[in-house]
């Protein structure tokens, strides 16, 4: 495996992992929460709606870096495949 695609999967499992953590976060802190308990000392707070396009576009991120890594695999894997040499037979 070439080490572009390496370094493409490093980035599309972080950015997996920060978006899942973002949009449960924000998903937790939208919720209806008892009076005098909650995230920030009991008092209400609304995710701006930007939180959710932020884990938009880190899922994004996360597609493209796959497919990167997919044809950057498949091209070395067609490049290797070229240059073999087969015997005749017969």
């Amino acid at each position: 495996m070439p080490v572009i695609a390496k370094l493409l999967l490093l980035i599309s499992w972080l950015s997996f992992g920060i978006a899942i953590i973002l949009l449960i976060t924000a998903t937790s802190m939208n919720r209806k929460q008892p009076y005098g308990v909650g995230w920030l000392n009991g008092e209400c707070y609304l995710v701006k709606g930007g939180t959710y396009a932020g884990s938009a576009i880190l899922v994004l991120a996360t597609v493209g870096s796959v497919i990167g890594s997919t044809l950057a695999t498949i091209k070395t894997n067609q490049a290797d495949q070229g240059r073999k040499i087969h015997a005749q037979l017969g």
